[in-house]
């Protein structure tokens, strides 16, 4: 991932998978993560969106060209750029990496997935997993080593872990057919 890509923000990276699926106008985009519940785990109201489609042309990953319709003023229709589309196929194949963003950037990504390439949900979930699992093993080893606050700390992020990882299973559960059931 390049240096850019690290610095943006989760709603930039929502922005670039929703025009992953679609050329959009800045409109349209606000309306679409709107309706589709993206809002609620990414902040891409309309005036933070059009902060992010001014960052994400700076650094080149996305472009627009001018849009008229009979007398109204011209709107920008924006699409990706080849750079762009590499760097938001990028974030959507990779698990986060902090705990508390599953809750966020992660069903974010998971949405955006789904939409684009839905056979690539379950290998996201089984990565996300790996990482979960990784570090509420990290935490259980801590645990048994702390006491009295950062004890009670480790217990709480240990069992934050946990649901976390049940949830994921079940979720995986719910995407896959059962055995024998047709495809």
């Amino acid at each position: 991932m390049s240096e850019d890509a690290k610095t943006l923000a989760a709603g930039e990276y929502a922005a670039l998978g929703l025009l992953k699926r679609s050329r959009m106008h800045g409109y349209e985009m606000a309306r679409t993560a709107r309706e589709e519940g993206l809002t609620e785990v990414c902040p891409l109201e309309q005036s933070a969106l059009y902060g992010y489609l001014n960052n994400l042309e700076a650094m080149g990953l996305v472009a627009w060209t001018e849009s008229r319709q009979g007398r109204r003023p011209p709107r920008k229709l924006y699409r990706l750029t080849p750079r762009g589309s590499a760097i938001v196929d990028g974030w959507l194949a990779s698990p986060v990496t902090r705990m508390r963003l599953v809750r966020t950037e992660f069903l974010a990504k998971l949405h955006i997935l789904a939409s684009i390439d839905a056979a690539a949900t379950a290998p996201l979930i089984q990565r996300q997993l790996s990482v979960c699992e990784r570090y509420a093993d990290s935490i259980s080893s801590t645990m048994s080593e702390a006491s009295g606050l950062p004890r009670l700390v480790a217990q709480s992020r240990h069992s934050a872990a946990l649901a976390t990882i049940a949830w994921l299973e079940s979720y995986l559960r719910e995407l896959q057919p059962p055995v024998g059931a047709p495809a």
